[in-house]
């Protein structure tokens, strides 16, 4: 015969039940975000073979953070930390297929329909409005969406190429400063020097390699750095094609970084 004990516990399993199924409905937009991820790179392995082997080898973390899920273990955090990684390779991927534009326009127009800007930039701004105020100080999500104005009015031929990398660069550099701040304050730290390994290292979401992918785009944001400062200062000249290019991978790289942190920490 049942007792309270078997009851309570009945009543616990319950409420996993139901907290799974919450967990479930909270990640689906990023399963079927990753599924058609997944779906992209089979269609580029199949139209560009001798490529294949690459393009697999960059999602590998991903694919491995995806099998890891299940039942028993699955959080939101990890779902995200799994998107936070597909994104964190962005940019290797369209370099890779960017050779062969001329024979695969409609594989790179797939891409970036898988990298709609705008709607990237939403979803950054959802993320950095749940971060603690001491992080929201300067306005990040503001300077965010002055940019992505920015963005707009450079597409319609408004503004030029540098004063877009201007209202992009002024977001990055605040956007550090809040990774800095959130940095310091988890690792209990005095005013020491910027690292890029360090931070990834304290605020990396544990598990799924998001730690791992964190470090592995130290580059990507000095390179970013690097293009917006050359042609905002106009004394290097791009394409509005490369502008665009430039202007939507830093897009892709933030929204890797902001999966990839674990939001306990910037809360």
């Amino acid at each position: 015969m049942i007792n309270d004990d078997d009851i309570e516990k009945a009543k616990g399993n319950i409420d996993d039940l139901l907290k799974l199924r919450d967990e479930l409905i909270k990640a689906s937009p990023n399963f079927n975000e990753m599924k058609s991820r997944l779906n992209w790179y089979q269609e580029a392995g199949t139209q560009i073979p001798e490529q294949a082997e690459n393009l697999y080898s960059l999602i590998e973390g991903p694919v491995q953070s995806i099998l890891a899920l299940s039942p028993s273990n699955l959080d939101y955090s990890s779902v995200t930390g799994a998107t936070g990684s597909f994104y964190s390779v962005s940019g290797d991927t369209r370099s890779i297929v960017q050779q062969y534009s001329n024979e695969h326009f409609t594989l790179i127009k797939a891409y970036d329909e898988l990298n709609k800007t705008e709607e990237l930039i939403d979803k950054i701004s959802e993320v950095i409005e749940g971060y603690r105020e001491d992080l929201k100080t300067f306005k990040p999500k503001e300077l965010l969406l002055d940019a992505k104005a920015a963005y707009a009015k450079w597409k319609a031929g408004a503004i030029e190429n540098f004063e877009l990398a201007a209202a992009i660069r002024a977001f990055q550099d605040i956007f550090k400063g809040c990774l800095r701040d959130a940095w310091v304050k988890a690792a209990n730290l005095k005013n020491p020097d910027f690292s890029w390994d360090k931070m990834s290292e304290t605020l990396g979401k544990k598990g799924s390699g998001c730690k791992k992918s964190l470090l592995s785009v130290k580059g990507t944001e000095r390179k970013y750095h690097d293009d917006f400062s050359e042609i905002l200062k106009k004394t290097k000249t791009v394409s509005s094609d490369e502008m665009d290019t430039i202007f939507k991978g830093y897009i892709e790289h933030v929204y890797a970084i902001v999966n990839l942190v674990d939001l306990e920490i910037m809360k």
